[in-house]
């Protein structure tokens, strides 16, 4: 492997077209379609051999071989940059700006909080201060929902639940529309529910189950004449169901939109005879019937052709998902022990390329 990339690293330094020798030599599946590119990178994202070779390259410089724990690498810089405070001086301005902008709505909603606590009137509340207020009432929420409430933020849920008396006043949070201070109007104890209360979510669920149960009695009958006659086709329109026919697909493949990527729907179609008629089968929020009209037996020749390539992609998935749980698994001992501390805003905000 060393000779071979040996033997690339001379044709890249005379001069021939890096692009063109990335799609004919490269073994990276992620890459080699696009002439070797891998895109932009920030520090910290590349294993630190191939990381402090490749921003230690001019532009338009090729490097020598690179070892990693991946294999051999010819980098070549494409495009670098060097932050400064002047070319960065309009993201920074406006990340200033954001901030400063955050730091005033806080102070009003402060502001609110302390005009809430002072008066019992809300209206009034809002009338003693110099800016617009906006007051809306949430209605009554459990504990334990878990539906999504654009109007409700999960900090906004943990702080409404946090206050014990009603008229109590919580904390400025964060939801969709900007920054809210809670107030508890109203405490509502658990009771057990009326069927009145259930009665349309009961219909609606017994209405499901019952449809169900009919669907499920009619796959069976139709599986079954299908299986008698050995023709699914002639079964299903005597009982007035079309038939469709799907795509040719792999064990891993979609047969169909309708069918989608069920991986238990594609073993049981591959572990049936050609010709066979299946039971019925459960398919997202249907049932299925199928008959195996015809498999295509394995490509040796094909495969042969692609092993070298095939293996290769394996291997790197494989690396890939060693280097990324090993690099979790050092980065919380780390972070647990103290040894490093991880800068979120500053990685962020990182723009150094390739």
């Amino acid at each position: 492997m060393r000779r071979r990339a040996e033997d690339v690293l001379k044709l890249a330094k005379s001069g021939r077209d890096f692009a063109e020798l990335a799609q004919e030599y490269s073994e990276d599946p992620g890459s080699v379609d696009q002439g070797g590119y891998i895109g932009m990178f920030a520090r910290g994202q590349m294993v630190p051999e191939f990381e402090s070779v490749a921003f230690a390259l001019e532009r338009d410089e090729v490097s020598e071989l690179v070892r990693t724990q991946f294999g051999y690498h010819i980098i070549k810089s494409l495009w670098r940059h060097n932050p400064t405070l002047e070319s960065n001086r309009e993201e920074l301005e406006a990340l200033a700006a954001d901030r400063k902008l955050m730091e005033t709505v806080y102070q009003k909603a402060e502001e609110a909080r302390a005009a809430a606590i002072e008066h019992a009137d809300l209206r009034e509340a809002v009338k003693s201060l110099d800016f617009i207020v906006e007051i809306r009432e949430t209605g009554l929420r459990q504990r334990d929902e878990t539906t999504f409430d654009p109007e409700v933020s999960p900090e906004m849920f943990d702080d409404i639940f946090s206050l014990m008396e009603i008229g109590s006043i919580g904390t400025p949070v964060d939801h969709a529309q900007g920054v809210a201070v809670p107030r508890l109007s109203q405490i509502e104890l658990p009771r057990p529910g009326t069927f009145d209360e259930f009665r349309q979510q009961a219909e609606s669920d017994y209405i499901e189950t019952r449809a169900r149960e009919l669907m499920d009695a009619e796959a069976q009958k139709l599986s079954a004449e299908g299986i008698r006659l050995t023709n699914l086709t002639v079964a299903a329109r005597a009982q007035g169901f079309s038939v469709r026919t799907s795509q040719d697909f792999t064990l891993n493949g979609m047969p169909s939109t309708e069918i989608g990527s069920d991986q238990a729907f594609n073993q049981a179609v591959f572990a049936l005879e050609t010709g066979a008629v299946s039971t019925p089968h459960p398919v997202q929020d249907n049932v299925v019937v199928f008959q195996v009209r015809s498999r295509s037996p394995f490509d040796e020749a094909a495969f042969e052709e692609q092993r070298t390539v095939l293996g290769a992609q394996l291997l790197e998935n494989r690396r890939d998902i060693y280097f990324q749980e090993y690099f979790n698994s050092q980065r919380e001992e780390m972070t647990r022990l103290r040894k490093i501390t991880i800068n979120q805003r500053a990685l962020e905000q990182a723009s150094l390329f390739f």
